[in-house]
């Protein structure tokens, strides 16, 4: 149902390419009836048909919910004459006799719906036929991954842009929190080598020099922090995953990255900040990097007199809390 419901085609108008994929259908296999049917919770919808004004039916009446429990094709030669459809509905008042589907399947595995025919008379199709069905039940396949691809591309492109937007404000930031102590430093730098100041004047300069290098060793520690938890994050958490950054203020100040990631087993657990340990998952995925990112962080933040805990389940992510004192 996922799969079917991310290809976001349901209750759709009329397409040309499906509309072409059910007449060569009934043309191909000499049938009256065409369709490119897809099975949902508990209808069978037509995304397209031939030789039929329905537009759907309930799932249970549904010849095509027989064909999406495999990838093979499902030939039914004579409806009356078969246990599972002698007593369907659709075989007496709507004379049903003759049904052949192949399954439409998205990713290589999931089974949504089918490219069918349908004949009042029973038949049985000829190879030729039935490699076409199957063929025609690919093309189906290939024009919903393209519709899916097309909206996750759009979808992309979207949080890109936003990321942009995000990167050149947290850019402009930091150069302007960086730049500022900076220039400061600099000029009194100037003024201590070109005039000849006082011993007070000049502890004084000193004094605001010193101020300003703990203000940007303060901000490069922060840096240094968020770079390396939020590029652990992204390692190890799949493109459709999440990571959330969220910061507390009450009592003593707390940041928590976490992720949906592939998480780190418990036995791992008590060794990930030690100096170029290197978790399974790391080696299984060949992520890059030689074990020291939580290591810097532990180092960083016991410097500042905080503390650093990691929870984490494997195949359900993990959770990174860092504590600072006020």
């Amino acid at each position: 149902m996922a799969a079917l419901y991310d290809a976001h085609v349901l209750d759709t108008g009329p397409e040309e390419d499906f509309d072409d994929i059910a007449l060569l259908a009934s043309q191909i296999c000499g049938t009256p009836v065409g369709l490119v049917s897809l099975v949902d919770r508990d209808r069978q919808w037509l995304k397209a048909k031939v030789g039929t004004e329905l537009e759907a039916m309930p799932r249970d009446l549904s010849f095509c919910a027989h064909t999406i429990t495999s990838h093979e094709l499902l030939e039914v030669p004579d409806a009356q004459e078969d246990g599972r459809f002698a007593d369907n509905p659709g075989v007496g008042p709507l004379g049903i006799r003759f049904y052949a589907g192949a399954p439409v399947v998205l990713d290589g595995t999931y089974s949504v719906g089918t490219v069918c025919v349908v004949d009042r008379e029973p038949r049985v199709l000829t190879s030729p036929q039935r490699r076409a069905l199957r063929s025609l039940a690919r093309h189906a396949s290939v024009q919903l991954e393209l519709r899916r691809y097309a909206r996750h591309a759009g979808e992309i492109a979207d949080q890109m842009r936003q990321v942009d937007r995000m990167k050149d404000s947290f850019l402009a930031t930091v150069s302007h929190e960086l730049r500022t102590p900076l220039s400061t430093i600099r000029g009194y730098l100037e003024m201590l080598l070109e005039d000849d100041f006082d011993a007070e004047t000049s502890r004084r300069f000193l004094s605001v020099m010193s101020r300003n290098s703990d203000r940007l060793l303060r901000l490069i520690d922060e840096l240094l922090l968020l770079n390396h938890l939020l590029v652990n994050a992204i390692k190890f958490t799949q493109p459709d995953g999440e990571i959330t950054v969220d910061s507390t203020a009450e009592g003593e100040p707390e940041l928590l990255i976490t992720d949906t990631g592939v998480g780190i087993a418990a036995e791992e657990l008590p060794h990930v900040f030690d100096r170029f340990y290197r978790c399974t998952a790391a080696e299984v995925m060949a992520a890059q990097g030689p074990g020291l990112g939580l290591a810097i962080v532990k180092s960083i933040v016991e410097a500042h007199h905080g503390s650093v805990h990691v929870q984490s389940e494997p195949g359900e992510g993990t959770t990174v809390r860092l504590t600072l004192p006020r």
